[in-house]
């Protein structure tokens, strides 16, 4: 697969940001949540880093972002979408 990509779901609330499926995630904490369209998966919520949010932003068509914050990622989209 080439190009940033959508990879498995994360268990954590920092950088969701991994090159491939075999590294772990970045694991920074997040500044910016990203609702995206993506291929294969359908709309989905990545948790970004400053350094991985460009590449958050075009592993799919951008829906909504926001800041992250307290409300993440429990029901922050829920209230705004």
């Amino acid at each position: 697969m080439s190009g940033p990509f959508v990879g498995l779901p994360t268990d954590g609330h920092g950088c969701a940001f991994s090159p491939d499926l075999d590294t772990p995630a970045c694991g920074a904490p997040a500044v910016v949540h990203i609702l995206s369209e993506a291929p294969g998966w359908g709309p989905v919520a990545l948790e970004s880093c400053d350094a991985h949010s460009d590449v958050a932003r075009t592993a799919g068509a951008v829906i909504a972002e926001h800041v992250y914050g307290p409300r993440c990622p429990d029901d922050c989209w829920t209230a705004t979408t």
